[in-house]
């Protein structure tokens, strides 16, 4: 196989598919450093794959050819290459991993080989197409959508349970301390008499106040209040530990 002499300074690409090329490819082909796409697939070319142009960012396609041996490492160099279509060819050996590490990759064709062993884990983005290639091992494939998707949803229903167990529970607090905090001010305005001269804001801040604490015990505080009409009132504070047994007393 021969390439041309003349060199150009734009990027090239080298089209030469099913034209019964035979023997190898040059050595010097790692020149044309202009080089962005090349296609030798369906030709008879053979031999040592050797370095290419680091230029090869579209396409290599060396299918359909008689390559053998394992997959070149000199490949790796390629790491702006698209697409590796190395089919219909007598590779052997394991996939090497260095091809999941070419960042620019996004097609790796390694169909109808004698690659054998187990196949490396690509990257999401990367297609790789391995069948014909009777010896391969493959790992056990991931959780499929709708197994995730179950997962997933089972664990949205064990949140929202977590969640709506929370809200009630503030919600039965809430309305619970509601309720004892109705109970006390009717404690404090049932006598129609006093009912006028008590001021409910004087009352639950003097509660606020330890030192007008006049009494306590395990269940009550009493606090001494100084309402605006200038009279002292008891008032009684239901402690928070106690309150639920106290309205059922």
């Amino acid at each position: 196989m021969e390439h041309e002499g003349t060199r150009t300074h734009t990027p090239q690409r080298r089209y030469a598919p099913g034209n019964k090329l035979s023997g190898r490819i040059p050595t010097d082909i790692i020149n044309l450093n202009l080089l962005l796409e090349l296609q030798l697939g369906g030709n008879q070319l053979g031999g040592p794959i050797p370095d290419m142009p680091l230029s090869l960012q579209i396409a290599l396609n060396l299918s359909h050819n008689l390559f053998q041996g394992p997959v070149p490492i000199s490949l790796s160099r390629l790491t702006s290459l698209e697409v590796l279509d190395l089919s219909y060819n007598r590779f052997s050996g394991q996939i090497p991993g260095f091809l999941t590490r070419m960042e620019g990759l996004t097609r790796l064709v390694l169909s109808n080989n004698q690659l054998s062993g187990v196949v490396p884990e690509f990257g999401g983005f990367v297609i790789v197409e391995t069948d014909g290639n009777s010896n391969l091992i493959y790992p056990s494939p991931a959780a499929p959508p709708q197994v995730a998707k179950k997962r997933i949803s089972i664990v949205l229903v064990v949140v929202c349970s977590v969640c709506f167990g929370i809200t009630a529970s503030i919600c039965i607090q809430y309305f619970t301390l509601n309720c004892l905090y109705r109970t006390e001010v009717s404690w404090l305005t049932n006598d129609r008499l006093h009912k006028s001269q008590i001021k409910l804001s004087k009352a639950m801040a003097a509660t606020c106040r330890p030192v007008n604490i006049m009494q306590s015990n395990k269940f009550y505080n009493y606090y001494k209040v100084m309402m605006p009409c200038s009279v002292y009132y008891c008032v009684k504070k239901i402690k928070m530990r106690n309150k639920l047994f106290s309205l059922h007393s």
